[in-house]
């Protein structure tokens, strides 16, 4: 059936240039929707030379066979797309702007950060999804029909009858609300839900096909939604774009928000009127989809719906030591727990005995502590902002043990627990351990550094009381090395490896030429002399002299004289083999 000329001409004002080429190379093969944004504009400039008339193109798309849903479509496409290159276009003029009007030095980031209110909206809570480009909340045409969608004009419906007779019906809705199958009269569906309209057709669908839809009929009937219509919803108040948008009948409330921009810095998240033939038929908290995931209040939006997004009530600023610190609103009754929860509680190192609240007043700010078990209960008001603050450094059961024992570390302070206790948790003392004296750290209640000596050999033969230890004690255990200087003794000289070796008891001179590589080449081995220092025994020694050269003898396969078989070294002595 071929459509009026002039009501063609109508629909076609807006996009003559890109519905000439769809006809010509038959586009609408694939459906509108499925055109992408460079296919419509190579479209565009392909046909620019086209001479064709406004009464030539519509003749044609009449003898296409092609409907007003689709040059509705259509139609929307060319908009958005001018729209779309309008504001990229007014986009690249405002930075060029920008950029022109700041120093060199400046980075675009320097810039971005210049701007409060993008910085603002960054800070409130839930603001930042609808900048979020990686996010797609367009409206799923690909999915079954909902039991609730409400039919309307410009709707197409599929009628199929399958048994033992198969016949298909494509019916579009009028603007007077009807779809026309064969003879049949008119049969009014608009505003009727899908499935209300099925039973609707079956039942006059019966008048040509008897028992249909009947057991042992061998006839049966479905219905289902073909194309669907565009609708117009109109967003005000606080919005980021408000205005009127096209959509497809089957968008919800979260596309349009969307497709809007979202609620402007001074607009509320939490309190989202959708109205619909002037009354309030929902109320939109985008709170619960946000942090539950919940979307009972998205509801699916109908022909000259308004959504209203009002100026926000309420918000405050969490600070501090907060899994998400940013600013949130609140509803009317809601707790400091309800916005924890929001703000997902605290960090895992946050004091969480108390909270900060800084309020303002009429004349100036007043600060107060919350305590853990009135968080359940206080009501936070306008502008407040509460503020948690991270645990000190400090331990409530600590003590630390360090030196000769065989596990140092920190230990948990049992209680009543002792010095001995503590070391028999550490697997005991090293065999090297200075027991004679322990020291111990200690504060002192006023934090004053206090130090302690401990005789553990005592305790340990049970001849003094154990020591009690207290939190933050840090206890000392030396060993013997440690409170003597390393000793050592030198070689020089006709051997191989002069140097400086580890002294140990009853070392000889041997044992060090031995230790050294043995002697070199030209080494004499009966002359060898010990340089050592004298402490005690100065006969024979001048007042200022504090080193005795003594001699000693060996051969080269290393074997003491007897007249030396007795020459043990002392700590630090130097050895030197002449040549």
């Amino acid at each position: 059936m071929s459509l009026p000329k002039n009501l063609l001409v109508k629909y076609f004002s807006f996009f003559v240039i890109i519905f000439t080429l769809l006809i010509s190379s038959n586009a609408f093969s694939q459906s509108v929707e499925d055109l992408t944004d460079e296919q419509v504009i190579q479209f565009m400039k392909q046909v620019q030379a086209s001479g064709l008339s406004e009464d030539q193109i519509a003749v044609l798309a009449a003898e296409k066979g092609y409907s007003l849903s689709d040059i509705s479509k259509m139609r929307d496409r060319v908009n958005r797309l001018q729209v779309k290159k309008t504001d990229d276009k007014t986009v690249k003029i405002q930075s060029e702007r920008q950029l022109n009007d700041t120093t060199s030095s400046k980075t675009v980031q320097q810039i971005r950060k210049e701007d409060s209110t993008a910085i603002r909206r960054d800070k409130i809570f839930g603001l930042s999804v609808f900048n979020n480009k990686k996010l797609s909340f367009e409206p799923n045409l690909r999915i079954p029909t909902p039991k609730n969608y409400i039919l309307g004009v410009d709707d197409e419906l599929s009628i199929t009858i399958t048994g033992f007779a198969y016949k298909s019906y494509t019916a579009k809705i009028s603007p007077e609300g009807t779809i026309q199958i064969e003879n049949l009269s008119p049969i009014y569906i608009n505003g009727l839900s899908i499935e209300q309209a099925k039973e609707r057709i079956i039942n006059r669908l019966k008048t040509l096909f008897g028992g249909l839809n009947s057991g042992g009929g061998g006839l049966s009937a479905d219905v289902t939604l073909g194309n669907i219509r565009s609708i117009k919803v109109t967003v005000i108040g606080e919005a980021v774009q408000p205005g009127t948008y096209t959509v497809p009948s089957l968008a919800n409330v979260f596309n349009v928000l969307y497709a809007c921009g979202g609620p402007s810095e001074i607009g509320s998240l939490r309190n989202i009127e959708v109205f619909r033939s002037g009354k309030v038929i929902r109320v939109l908290d985008f709170y619960d989809f946000l942090l539950k995931g919940d979307q009972k209040d998205n509801i699916l939006l109908q022909d000259q719906d308004i959504i209203r997004i009002p100026y926000v009530d309420a918000r405050v600023s969490l600070r501090g030591e907060f899994r998400n610190p940013k600013i949130f609103e609140i509803k009317a009754g809601e707790t400091l727990s309800n916005v924890l929860s929001n703000a997902g509680g605290f960090k895992e190192f946050a004091y969480t005995k108390a909270i900060t609240l800084r309020r303002v007043t009429p004349i100036e700010f007043k600060i107060q502590s919350i305590q853990k078990e009135q968080f359940s209960t206080f009501i936070p008001q306008k502008g407040d902002i509460f503020e948690a603050d991270s645990v000190t450094l400090k331990y409530e059961n600590l003590v630390v043990l360090k030196g000769a024992v065989y596990r140092q570390g920190d230990y948990e302070l049992e209680k009543d627990m002792t010095l001995s206790q503590l070391i028999k948790k550490a697997e005991g003392l090293k065999e090297d351990a200075f027991k004679s004296r322990v020291i111990v750290k200690r504060q002192r209640e006023n934090l004053d550094p206090e130090t302690i000596s401990v005789d553990l050999e005592k305790i340990i033969n049970n001849q003094s009381e154990d020591f009690k230890l207290k939190k933050q004690d840090t206890i000392f255990v030396k060993a013997y090395k440690d409170l003597r200087e390393r000793r050592t003794v030198q070689i020089e000289g006709a051997i191989n490896k002069p140097g400086i070796y580890e002294y140990t008891d009853n070392l000889t001179i041997a044992e060090v030429v031995l230790l050294a590589g043995g002697f070199s080449d030209g080494a004499e081995a009966s002359k060898i002399e010990v340089a050592r220092r004298i402490k005690e025994d100065t006969l024979g020694l001048l007042p200022e002299q504090s080193i005795k050269i003594l001699g000693a003898k060996t051969d080269r396969n290393l074997n003491i004289l007897p007249e030396n078989d007795k020459f043990i070294l002392n700590p630090f002595d130097r050895i030197f083999v002449r040549r």
